[in-house]
C-alpha cells in the first residue's frame, strides 16, 4: 500500500461520504445523477489496484445502485502523483477486477455493461 502525504490525505478526503457526495454531484452529468440512487452511496472494502502496483497507486472504489433495477455503478478514484501512460489498460484492468469481484460475490444480478469514464 503507498504511504506518503498525498495518499494519506487522498484517503483521509476521498472516504469521507459527504464529500464523495458533493464531489459527484458537481461533477457528473445531470443526466447520469437522474439515474442512480446517491442515497445508496457505499465505499466499497476492495481495492482492485494488483499487487505490482500497490507500492506505487491507491484507490478507492464506491458503488450505488441504479434507479433502473438491478444495476450498480461503481466510481473509482485513484491518486497518482505521474501520468501514467498505460492508464487505458489499467481502467480496462479495473474494470475485469470490478466484474470478478462481483462475480465472486456470488450476487445473483446479471453483469451489465461497464464503461470507463476517465477525467
Amino acid at each position: 500500500m503507498v504511504s506518503n502525504a498525498n495518499d494519506s490525505f487522498f484517503r483521509a478526503v476521498f472516504g469521507i461520504l459527504a464529500v464523495v457526495k458533493a464531489f459527484l454531484k458537481s461533477r457528473l452529468k445531470k443526466e447520469i445523477i437522474k439515474k442512480i440512487r446517491l442515497d445508496t452511496l457505499s465505499l466499497q472494502k476492495s481495492s482492485f489496484v494488483s499487487k505490482e502496483l500497490q507500492s506505487r497507486y491507491s484507490d478507492i472504489v464506491y458503488r450505488v445502485a441504479t434507479k433502473e433495477g438491478d444495476g450498480y455503478v461503481y466510481f473509482l478514484f485513484e491518486q497518482q502523483t505521474k501520468i501514467d501512460k498505460r492508464m487505458p489498460l489499467r481502467i480496462m484492468e479495473y474494470m475485469v477486477a470490478i466484474m470478478r469481484h462481483d462475480v465472486n460475490q456470488q450476487r445473483k444480478k446479471a453483469l451489465k455493461y461497464l464503461k470507463s469514464n476517465c477525467q
